[in-house]
């Protein structure tokens, strides 16, 4: 046993959990959050594993049903979750350690859309009409991720050269120029 553990009682209201309360990732990216079991000295962790991890923790999320699946850290008493959202939202994390909720959680997942995956016309702009050169027109276009997260378009939004649904043509080509 290493001198930050003791085999003192677990207390799930001292369980630590990281890196940090507040975690970022992209919608499709895996995440791992730590928990660490916390003695009823808070300032030791339990040197102790559950036997069938499945059983004994439980996280639920407010903005997405996510599949959380645990497993043993790196010594006795840690514990990693990892999950993979897709939807573009900030989540609280409520996490049950044996059944008892852990009011010292306090952790937010949040989620940013993940890459541009689709432009689509925006209801606003129909389609694009048939215009000459010398005509200049105005349409709105949406962008989604992969998981139809909606992504905010800005001069500084990376495009390059995606492809665009229109009624007009299958696909036009589409290099981005933006003007705020």
């Amino acid at each position: 046993m290493d001198a930050e553990a003791s085999n003192l009682p677990y207390d799930p209201q001292n369980t630590k959990f990281g890196p940090s309360n507040v975690i970022t990732t992209s919608a499709g990216k895996s995440v791992t959050i730590d928990i660490e079991l916390r003695t009823t000295n808070k300032n030791l962790r339990a040197n102790m594993w559950f036997s069938d991890i499945a059983k004994k923790f439980k996280a639920t999320f407010s903005g997405e049903q996510l599949t959380a699946n645990f497993a043993k850290g790196s010594l006795p008493g840690r514990y990693q979750m990892t999950v993979t959202p897709k939807l573009a939202n900030v989540n609280v994390v409520e996490f049950t350690i044996e059944g008892i909720l852990v009011f010292s959680s306090n952790v937010q997942l949040v989620v940013q859309p993940a890459d541009i995956n689709l432009i689509k016309l925006s209801s606003n702009s129909q389609s694009i009409p048939d215009h000459s050169v010398d005509q200049e027109f105005i349409v709105s276009f949406i962008a989604y991720d992969q998981f139809e997260n909606v992504i905010k378009l800005d001069s500084n939004t990376p495009i390059n050269s995606l492809f665009i649904s229109s009624s007009n043509s299958s696909h036009i080509p589409h290099t981005k120029e933006f003007t705020t």
